[in-house]
C-alpha cells in the first residue's frame, strides 16, 4: 500500500520516476502527470501525460517515453493494485489528515457532487515566502487521503447550489464563489442585491486548465451564466472558451484599470468608489456585463469545407434595425453597432470572419427601427404597427433612504428666493426624476448677470439625478447646428451658457424640440431616422437677454435667482460627494405635487423682464412711441415703420407685419389692413374698448372720417423730445 505522501502508486515504480523527471512533470492525480510552467503568474500545463492500469502511457509526441522506458514503465505498473476515489456524505471524526484536521474552517473548500457527497477538498496553506498555496486532498478505497486532484476531472465549487434553470455566477477559484455567496446572504456589499439574484460558483485550476474542469454538470443546469474571471489578461481571456460550454445566455463582467490587478469579489471595493461618508458610488455590477455567448458552430463538411451556423442563444440575443442597418443586443439596447463594429465585437466568440452574414439567415430578432419611450419596457416593443427596439434603459440615479439633505434645501432657498417659484422649480425636478413616463412641456431657464451664483450647480445636480447617460451638454452652436446626436435618446438637455440676444433662431429651434412629439434625428454617418421626443431642457445664462421669447411664451419658466454668492458652497459640494443626491431623489419621489401632461409653464417677473430686455431696440421704441399714444386716438401701423426708418437712420428691421404682431401680444387693438381716405391704413388703438367708445355711435358712412380725426402722427407723439 502506498504511504500517505504519495499520490499514487504510480510513484513506486522508478521506471516512471526516471521517465517524468527527464520531460520535467509531476503528478496531478492517481493516474496522470503535467509538465507545468509559469505564464503571467499563472500556473500553465503544457502537457499532460496519462497512465492506465496495465502501465502504457499517452502524451504528446515530443514527450513519450521511448521504447525502453515503456516496456519497463509497463513491467513495474501492470503488476500494481490501484484504489479508486470514494465521496463522502460528512467529514469523519477521525482519520483526517492534519493538513485537513488543523486547518481553519475559513481555509478549507469542500466541494461536492450535484448529490451533495464530497468529492474533493482544497485547503490554503501560507507558504514561507508569504505566497497562498491550494493543496488538493480526495480520499481513496485504500482509506488514504491524497493530495491529488480527483481523477474524474476537477469539480466545480458549488455545483451542488446550482438548479435547473438557475441564474450562476461562475468566479475564478472557490474563495471568490464562497465570498459571493456570503455577500449575497449578508446584503452588505453595493452589489449585494444582484448577487442575491443567483447562486455563486467557481471554476479552479485557473485559466489554463479550465479543460479539465467538470463542465457537464453545470451546462445542464443553468439557465444564465455571468462569467466573473479575476481582473487581469488571463482572466479575461478565459472568458471566451468557457462561454462556448454554455447553451444558455452568457455574459461576463468586464472591469477595468479602477480595480486593482487580479481583483476579485472576495477582495475589498476600491476605495475611490466609497465617498467621505462610505456612500458607495461606484458602477452597479449590471453596468459591467457584457454578452458573451458563442456565435457559432460547425454543422459539418460541404465538399472539403467546413460549414458554420449561427447559434440559437447568440441569436437570441441579436436584433437587427432595418433603417438603420444596424446590429444591437437585448442587454444593452442603447448601443447600437454597424456591420463592421458587430463581426469585430463577437469575432472572439465566432468561427468566421463575418457573423452578420450569418446571422443575416436566421429569422430572429428583426425590428423595423429604434425607439426611446421611458413610458414602455426596454427592448421589443410594437409601436404605430411598427415593431421597434425601445432604447430607453432607466438610468436615474437610484435613491436611498435616510440621510441629510439639508445642505441641498438651503442652497435652494438660497438660490431661488421666492417660496412659489422655488416650489416650482423642486415640482419641475422631481417629476422629471420621479416620472420619466411624464414629458415636461416646458424647460427651466435660470438667469443672473452674476457669475457663481450657483446656475451650473443646480443643473449639474439635476443632470446626475436623471444619470449622465441620458443627458447632454451642447454648447450654444451645437444647438443651432443641423446635427442633433445631442438630443437623441436624451431625456435631459443641458446648455451651462446659452445667449442669442435678440435673434429668434435660437428659440425657434428650442420651442420646436421643447413642444414637438417626434423628432428627427441627424447623425453623422448615420441614415437620419424618426423617434419619439422625450428631450426635457434646462439652460442657464450670464445674460439677461440671454433668450428672445415671445411675449406669450408658454415653453420656459423663468425663476429670479439671487443677487448676490452664496456662503457654504464647500457644504454643498460635501453633501454631492457624499453621495446626497441619492437621499434627495429618495424625497423627490415622495413629493405629491407632480407637473401634469400639457400643463405650461407659470408666468414670472423674472420672465417678463427678460422678454422686454431682450426686444431688440427698433421694437422697444415702437412700444415706447404707442405707449404716449394720446386716450381715444389711433396711429397707422406703417407710419410707426416709416417713422423708425427716419429716426434710426436704416438700423430698423422690424417689419410693418412684425409692428402689428407686437403690438398685437401687447394687447393694443390693431384692425386690419383697409383703405381709408386714399391710402391703405393699418390702424393701431390702445385698446378695443377704447376704440368701441369712439365709434360705438358713429354711421357705417362716418367711421373713417372720425378715425382719420383721431389719427395721430408719430413724430406729433415726441413732440418736445430732443431727437433720438
Amino acid at each position: 500500500m502506498s504511504s500517505p505522501s504519495q499520490i499514487s502508486p504510480i510513484q513506486d515504480s522508478q521506471a516512471a520516476k526516471d521517465y517524468l523527471a527527464r520531460i520535467n512533470a509531476q503528478f496531478r492525480s492517481i493516474f496522470s502527470a503535467s509538465v507545468v510552467v509559469e505564464s503571467l503568474g499563472y500556473e500553465k500545463e503544457t502537457a499532460n501525460i496519462r497512465f492506465d492500469r496495465q502501465g502504457n502511457v499517452k502524451a504528446p509526441g515530443d514527450l513519450a517515453p521511448t521504447d525502453e522506458e515503456a516496456k519497463a514503465i509497463i513491467l513495474e505498473v501492470s503488476a500494481m493494485q490501484f484504489p479508486h476515489q470514494v465521496t463522502l456524505g460528512a467529514l469523519p471524526n477521525s482519520g483526517l489528515p492534519p493538513i485537513i484536521k488543523d486547518a481553519h474552517s475559513s481555509d478549507l473548500y469542500i466541494f461536492r457532487t450535484p448529490k451533495k457527497q464530497i468529492r474533493f477538498i482544497q485547503v490554503r496553506v501560507q507558504l514561507e515566502n508569504g505566497d497562498k498555496r491550494y493543496v488538493p486532498q480526495t480520499y481513496w478505497s485504500d482509506g488514504l487521503w491524497r493530495a491529488a486532484e480527483p481523477e474524474d476531472g476537477l469539480p466545480i465549487y458549488n455545483v451542488d447550489l446550482a438548479y435547473k434553470g438557475a441564474r450562476v455566477f461562475l468566479h475564478e477559484g472557490a474563495k471568490a464563489a464562497r465570498r459571493a455567496q456570503e455577500l449575497a446572504e449578508e446584503g452588505n456589499h453595493p452589489w449585494s442585491s444582484y448577487l442575491a439574484t443567483g447562486v455563486h460558483l467557481g471554476w479552479i485550476g485557473g485559466a489554463h486548465h479550465l479543460g479539465r474542469n467538470r463542465w457537464s454538470e453545470l451546462t445542464n443546469a443553468a439557465g444564465e451564466v455571468i462569467i466573473i474571471p479575476d481582473n487581469d489578461f488571463i482572466g479575461s481571456y478565459s472568458v471566451a472558451k468557457i462561454a462556448e460550454r454554455f447553451r444558455c445566455p452568457t455574459y461576463f463582467i468586464q472591469l477595468d484599470a479602477r480595480w486593482p490587478k487580479a481583483w476579485d469579489v472576495a477582495d475589498p471595493m476600491p476605495d475611490s468608489f466609497f465617498s467621505s461618508d462610505n456612500l458607495y458610488q461606484g458602477p452597479e455590477l449590471d453596468d459591467l456585463m457584457q454578452c458573451c455567448n458563442r456565435a457559432t458552430e460547425e454543422l459539418g463538411e460541404v465538399r472539403g469545407r467546413q460549414v458554420f451556423a449561427v447559434r440559437e442563444e447568440f441569436a437570441a440575443n441579436w436584433v437587427r434595425i432595418q433603417n438603420l442597418r444596424h446590429y444591437a443586443n437585448l442587454a444593452k439596447p442603447e448601443i447600437t453597432l454597424d456591420k463592421e463594429q458587430f463581426n469585430i465585437l463577437v469575432r472572439p466568440y465566432s468561427d468566421v470572419a463575418d457573423t452578420a452574414a450569418l446571422l443575416a439567415k436566421v429569422s430572429g430578432n428583426i425590428c423595423d427601427k429604434v425607439t426611446f419611450m421611458p413610458n414602455l419596457p426596454p427592448g421589443m416593443v410594437s409601436v404605430d404597427g411598427d415593431l421597434c427596439l425601445n432604447q430607453y434603459i432607466d438610468r436615474r440615479i437610484k435613491p436611498l433612504k435616510g440621510g441629510d439633505t439639508s445642505a441641498f434645501w438651503e442652497f435652494l432657498d438660497y438660490l431661488i428666493p421666492s417660496p412659489e417659484e422655488r416650489h416650482q422649480v423642486v415640482r419641475w425636478m422631481a417629476t422629471l426624476y420621479a416620472k420619466p413616463e411624464v414629458r415636461i412641456g416646458y424647460g427651466l431657464l435660470l438667469l443672473s448677470k452674476m457669475h457663481g451664483v450657483g446656475k451650473s450647480a443646480l443643473l449639474d445636480m439635476i443632470a446626475a439625478l436623471v444619470g449622465k447617460r441620458h443627458t447632454s451638454f451642447p454648447g450654444d452652436a451645437m444647438v443651432q447646428s443641423d446635427f442633433n446626436g445631442w438630443v437623441v435618446n436624451k431625456r435631459l438637455v443641458v446648455v451651462h451658457e446659452i445667449y442669442a440676444g435678440q435673434n429668434w433662431k435660437t428659440y425657434n429651434r428650442l420651442k420646436s424640440l421643447i413642444t414637438d412629439e417626434y423628432l428627427e434625428a441627424n447623425n453623422k454617418h448615420m441614415v437620419n431616422y424618426t423617434l419619439p421626443n422625450w428631450s426635457h431642457y434646462a439652460a442657464a445664462s450670464n445674460s439677461l437677454e440671454a433668450l428672445r421669447i415671445e411675449h406669450d411664451d408658454r415653453r420656459w419658466y423663468v425663476p429670479r435667482l439671487s443677487n448676490w454668492l452664496y456662503h457654504d458652497y464647500d457644504g454643498l459640494y460635501r453633501f454631492i460627494k457624499s453621495g446626497g443626491l441619492r437621499y434627495l431623489a429618495r424625497e423627490l419621489l415622495a413629493l405629491d405635487d407632480f407637473i401634469k401632461p400639457g400643463e405650461h409653464a407659470p408666468r414670472t417677473q423674472a420672465k417678463s423682464d427678460l422678454i422686454e430686455q431682450s426686444m431688440p431696440a427698433d421694437e422697444r421704441m415702437v412700444l415706447m412711441l404707442c405707449e404716449r399714444l394720446e386716450s381715444g386716438c389711433c396711429i397707422d401701423a406703417k407710419d410707426i415703420w416709416l417713422w423708425l426708418q427716419s429716426e434710426i437712420k436704416g438700423r430698423a428691421y422690424v417689419t410693418p407685419q412684425r409692428i402689428g404682431s407686437l403690438l398685437t401680444e401687447q394687447g393694443y387693438h390693431v384692425e386690419p389692413q383697409r383703405t381709408i381716405g386714399s391710402r391703405d391704413r393699418r390702424m393701431v388703438w390702445k385698446s378695443t374698448a377704447e376704440r368701441e367708445s369712439v365709434l360705438s355711435n358713429v354711421g357705417a358712412e362716418e367711421v373713417d372720417a372720425k378715425t382719420l380725426g383721431r389719427l395721430r402722427e408719430p413724430a406729433h407723439t415726441f413732440s418736445g423730445d430732443s431727437t433720438m
